[in-house]
């Protein structure tokens, strides 16, 4: 699957800011943006975004493409929760076209990596 998020939204994912209910509703005029700390033309809605958000929880993975750099992705899994109080995922990444073509066999891959080693 792939997931148009603007580019801002890797850091905003990673800053955990995501959590803080304020930050996804925006104020004023960004209501509703959960982009509105990006510049306006990377703005995404709360609705776009959360539809996206299903869908990686619904498949168990993500395949993000062209995000950071042009030509690269990574597909990405949620690993199972640890002690440590972070939430982490193992990815493989490489050249959008070569994880294209082995999509399915990266994701059974690293599911089966968790399933064996973190389980």
């Amino acid at each position: 699957m792939d997931h148009p998020f603007p580019k801002r939204f890797v850091e905003i994912l990673n800053s955990g800011s995501l959590r803080d209910k304020h930050k996804l509703r925006g104020t004023g005029s960004d209501a509703g943006h959960v982009g509105f700390v990006c510049p306006k033309e990377e703005h995404f809605e709360l609705n776009a975004l959360m539809k996206i958000v299903n869908g990686i929880r619904r498949d168990g993975y993500m395949f993000s493409k062209h995000i950071v750099v042009q030509d690269a992705g990574v597909i990405a899994v949620l690993l199972p929760k640890r002690d440590f109080g972070r939430d982490l995922v193992l990815g493989v990444g490489g050249p959008v076209s070569r994880l294209e073509e082995r999509q399915d066999e990266i994701v059974a891959f690293i599911r089966e990596g968790i399933a064996r080693h973190l389980s």
